[in-house]
């Protein structure tokens, strides 16, 4: 999560036509807010601190010692669209059931506007502040102290896996987002799956299901290659069509995850304790194996090409990952130890979950899709990066007998036996 002072760092062809609101408009409006919250206020106000929020400007708003944030969407021109109000309607009802329901320490919503008719001239949702510094800028702290030590780190996975865990509060049957209900408000329900490409050019929210099963969902997003597709697409649906049949069967029970649980939306105070969980835009329920129970993004980036650069200073080795994972997973079987289900059910996912989000991410996102699945070739074959290009590229042309030896190899990396516990 990036942040400016000034704003001047600040992506404008992402956020826009938002980068020229005027500050003490976003006073005005943070101030007529905070006046329903606060017993007093001094006069003078100022904006503090403009943070990335990904597709989110958040502005951070002083008044004295009380802080608030108004998050504004960079939903401008023709992004905005009738899905793209209710996916903001969708982020403030679980916020909303997520603080009812449990301590996790989300933002509160003080109040939300889904028009331009307002001081800023945005939509917008105006939340609590929530103290304490990201993950990923304490958990690569070399400047010396207990920030970036390993005991610093441990302290925040056991606080992250208690936190996920209360999560375990909530089931649902069908896989989507929550939204209100209409006709009784303060009651929830699922609705549609609220989705946006930001490979596109100029994303959009779009909108799919809500849907009963896991194979009715993972129909809906299979990749199907046609007669223009070119070798690496027909040998990665091929790929994907394996890693998919190998993730665990299970329907009609469904959890919440918070949507990229990463480094960069959790919260820690000095002594890694989580402080606050961000960034609950299209948070929507999934299958538990890449639920609440699944091991936090940090932990998991050896299995995402594309993002992981082990030569760099501020990259885990897959080695120390895989110690981290072990220790998050016996840290969230026993957040769930007072349910033997759960805890059973953590056990099969939790410890096998960055293979299961491998697989989750490459079936959604085209940017990591072919790396991924030239991963799962690579650890399949046991051969290296580039020769596991070779290999992916052939893939479409293998015989019939080759095939069937690949493809059991393949299955073997999803099917086998989780990481034992060695205790903590």
């Amino acid at each position: 999560m990036a942040s400016s002072d000034a704003g001047l760092d600040l992506d404008p062809d992402m956020f826009g036509p938002l980068l020229d609101i005027p500050d003490e408009k976003v006073v005005r409006l943070a101030r007529s807010i905070a006046l329903l919250h606060a017993d007093s206020l001094p006069e003078n106000g100022r904006v503090v601190k403009k943070i990335d929020g990904g597709f989110n400007l958040d502005f951070v708003v002083a008044f004295g010692g009380f802080k608030l944030v108004v998050r504004v969407p960079a939903y401008f021109g023709d992004r905005w669209t009738t899905e793209a109000a209710l996916s903001m309607r969708s982020e403030v009802a679980t916020l909303k059931l997520i603080r009812q329901k449990t301590r996790i320490p989300v933002p509160e919503v003080y109040g939300f506007d889904l028009t331009f008719g307002n001081e800023i001239g945005q939509p917008y949702i105006c939340m609590s502040f929530l103290t304490g510094d990201p993950v990923s800028e304490v958990w690569h702290d070399k400047k010396g102290g207990k920030k970036g030590s390993d005991n610093f780190r441990l302290k925040i996975l056991t606080s992250v896996a208690r936190t996920m865990a209360q999560l375990s509060a909530f089931t649902f049957d069908q896989i989507g987002c929550i939204v209100e209900v209409p006709s009784n408000p303060g009651k929830v329900t699922i609705g549609p799956l609220f989705t946006r490409d930001l490979m596109e050019e100029n994303p959009k929210v779009t909108t799919a299901g809500p849907f009963d099963t896991v194979s009715e969902y993972l129909e809906f997003y299979r990749l199907v290659p046609n007669e223009h597709s070119d070798p690496w697409e027909k040998s990665c649906a091929k790929v994907l069509d394996v890693l998919v049949d190998c993730l665990p069967k299970t329907d009609r029970r469904f959890v919440l995850e918070l949507p990229g649980c990463d480094s960069t939306n959790i919260l820690v105070d000095q002594d890694g304790k989580v402080t606050g969980v961000t960034d609950w835009d299209f948070a929507q329920t999934v299958p538990g194996f890449v639920g609440y129970a699944k091991y936090p993004g940090w932990l998991t980036r050896d299995w995402d090409p594309v993002l992981y650069r082990p030569d760099l200073e501020t990259e885990d080795s897959p080695f120390v990952l895989e110690e981290y994972r072990n220790y998050y997973a016996n840290e969230m079987e026993a957040a769930l130890a007072r349910n033997d289900d759960l805890m059973s059910a953590s056990s099969q996912y939790t410890r096998k979950s960055h293979i299961y989000e491998a697989i989750w991410i490459a079936l959604h996102s085209k940017m990591c899709r072919y790396e991924i699945c030239r991963k799962f070739i690579q650890t399949a074959l046991g051969i290296s990066e580039q020769d596991a290009y070779g290999e992916f590229y052939l893939l479409d042309v293998y015989s019939e007998e080759e095939w069937e030896d690949f493809e059991a190899k393949l299955r073997e990396v999803v099917n086998a036996p989780p990481v034992p516990s060695i205790g903590n």
